[in-house]
């Protein structure tokens, strides 16, 4: 059982972790590495428990007290073990980490008139790209002629940014490379040419960290 708890244990760890530096470079990685510390050191107190405390008990059944110290420490092994592990709580796994920060932000906007997905990447200060989805009010495709981005954050002294979208061949209008040099809670306006006579205009708010 201790084996099989060890061998599930490990490939938890190598699915969390990633690499060995997360073991040091990450809070997650610190707190495991005191628990594994701990543990084995559980798992050596179990062994002289086993191959040399009892033994002597079953030879001089009044020759106790080491056998009672090392259960003791066990027990406080235990404690310090589960305290350590409180502390995951606070500490995400750096898998999750990566993941959250390999996914995009996401906006949606929403009227009667159109409906318009937006997809930035990486969401934070520095270049990002962007990938636009136009539907009509019920989901379908939005033919557009052209697809325009507007960004500005006026509260920070940044004027309205235009950026001409270009159509992909997955169907979506991508804008890539726009920076967004400092955070805060950008203004975005899209603005889709359906004919030469109707324009589409949607905003919304992208906060950027």
């Amino acid at each position: 059982m201790v084996a099989l708890l060890a061998l599930s244990g490990l490939v938890l760890a190598i699915i969390q972790l990633g690499s060995l530096r997360a073991l040091t470079d990450t809070q997650y990685g610190v707190i495991l590495s005191i628990k594994l510390a701990l543990v084995i050191l559980l798992l050596g107190l179990a062994a002289l428990n086993r191959f040399l405390f009892t033994p002597a008990v079953v030879a001089d059944d009044a020759n106790t007290r080491p056998l009672l110290r090392s259960i003791l420490l066990e027990c406080v092994l235990v404690v310090c073990i589960l305290a350590v592990v409180a502390g995951w709580r606070f500490t995400p796994p750096p898998r999750a980490s990566v993941v959250s920060a390999a996914a995009p932000l996401s906006v949606h906007i929403h009227t009667d008139a159109a409906m318009f997905q937006v997809l930035v990447s990486p969401g934070k200060v520095g270049a990002n790209d962007f990938v636009l989805q136009l539907m009509t009010g019920d989901a379908a495709l939005l033919p557009a002629k052209e697809a325009t981005l507007i960004l500005s954050l006026p509260e920070r002294g940044i004027e309205p940014m235009e950026r001409r979208a270009a159509l992909g061949p997955d169907g979506y209008w991508h804008v890539r490379g726009v920076p967004l040099p400092v955070p805060g809670r950008w203004k975005m306006q899209i603005d889709a040419l359906i004919t030469d006579f109707q324009k589409i205009t949607l905003r919304d708010e992208l906060e950027v960290r």
